[in-house]
């Protein structure tokens, strides 16, 4: 893996404008809040007037939190506007009374090395500057390499026996808390997923928790510090779309341009080599043919319901083992989306993979005990690790849960179907 290399993003209080009311400036230095004071003592301030942050080319900066505070007894309307690349959210609002209004600013990334600035005012309700700051960005280094290699390509491939590995629920606790993105658990587990050199690996959905107005801003940084934990693993990475990759759950095969299924869908592309987020896999083994379904619970309207009948249809009659990925399950209370689940059940299948309860469970007598909750990739810091699949000599499948350091735990079996 990379060195890990610096973006410094420094926020530098510029000139105080003149409002609507008489003003007198005061000194704004590097280090100091930008103050604004009028005749009648009411003040306005932006902090912080100083941000840096370390981060490589390729890799969206972390959202800026900046705050516009009201010294004075009544409310104040303000616009901010920023360019040239960065983006503003919300771009306007009413600071209280006394209080303060938090603007969230975001840098994008670059894929060259090199010095930009980035500047933003915010304005009162007559049009007046009232605060003032640029950034200073520095983009440097090499840009994150996506995983690749391996037997298994975006369309499948062939091997001796099928051997991967698996993982899901990479996300923050709280929403838009990209500060709390669990990264270090990430790279700890694609890691030791690493090392028993998979054939392929999957990843069953949930890569960011991002909502509200705000996931225009925060959803593409928490995509990013997913594909950077990817770094270095040596064999493709097929990813499943959660619940997650469009705000509060929704369907996104009518919302094309939602903030999180844009970022998960441009590193769908970028990972998988996949165009859409619905899409199999064909493995010639040894044994015979196995397919793997990659499918979106949360991106399934009309078109994806003909091509998963069509496909598990195909796989009946042509493969030996089927195997489903998907983010929710089909045990316990947290189902999700029917849509899915009701045409598989119609189908053989010799595994269904799923996530979304942040820990691991297999019942044995559920569903001929086919079915496994594998969520271990950090969004429950309590309970991380990863799974694998190894098909054998007798055409069993085994599987097998392993903590984050790659020691093994419960494992089972089932034929092929």
């Amino acid at each position: 893996m990379a060195r890990p290399l610096h973006l410094a993003v420094a926020l530098l209080c510029a000139a105080c404008t003149q409002s609507a009311q008489t003003v007198s400036q005061q000194a704004c230095a590097e280090e100091d809040e930008c103050d604004l004071t009028s005749a009648g003592g009411s003040a306005v301030t932006l902090s912080p007037a100083q941000w840096v942050i370390h981060e490589r080319i390729g890799i969206t900066p972390r959202t800026m939190n900046l705050a516009v505070n009201n010294a004075t007894a009544a409310p104040i309307a303000v616009t901010i506007a920023c360019g040239p690349r960065a983006q503003v959210m919300p771009a306007a609002g009413t600071i209280p009374a006394n209080g303060k209004l938090w603007f969230n600013v975001q840098v994008p990334t670059q894929s060259v090395t090199g010095t930009h600035l980035e500047g933003c005012e915010v304005k009162d309700a007559t049009g007046a500057v009232v605060a003032k700051f640029i950034a200073s960005v520095t983009f440097a280094g090499k840009p994150v390499e996506p995983p690749g290699g391996g037997p298994i390509g975006p369309t499948g491939g062939s091997v001796d026996l099928l051997d991967f590995t698996l993982t899901g629920d990479t996300r923050p606790a709280h929403c838009n808390a990209v500060d709390q993105y669990p990264a270090a658990t990430h790279a700890q587990i694609i890691a030791a997923m690493g090392t028993f050199k998979p054939q392929f690996g999957i990843d069953l959905g949930d890569h960011m928790f991002a909502c509200n107005e705000t996931a225009a801003l925060t959803a593409q940084p928490q995509m990013d510090l997913y594909l950077k934990g990817l770094e270095g693993f040596p064999a493709s990475f097929f990813m499943t779309m959660g619940n997650h990759e469009c705000i509060w759950g929704a369907d996104c095969s009518t919302r094309p341009d939602d903030p999180n299924y844009k970022a998960f869908s441009a590193a769908l592309l970028k990972i998988s080599k996949q165009s859409k987020p619905n899409y199999a896999l064909q493995i010639q083994t040894r044994k015979g043919r196995v397919t793997v379904v990659i499918v979106a619970d949360n991106y399934f309207g009309a078109p994806e319901k003909t091509w998963l009948e069509a496909t598990l249809t195909d796989a009946d009659a042509k493969s030996v083992a089927t195997i489903v990925a998907k983010h929710h399950p089909v045990t316990g209370s947290r189902t999700g989306p029917p849509g899915p689940w009701q045409v598989i059940q119609g189908h053989k299948y010799t595994l269904i993979l799923s996530a979304h309860d942040h820990s691991y469970s297999h019942e044995p007598t559920a569903f001929a005990g086919r079915t496994v909750i594998c969520g271990l990739g950090g969004a429950n810091p309590n309970n991380t690790g990863f799974c694998r699949v190894q098909q054998g000599d007798d055409g069993k499948f085994r599987f097998t849960a392993y903590d984050a350091t790659g020691n093994p735990g419960d494992t089972w079996s089932v034929d092929p179907q």
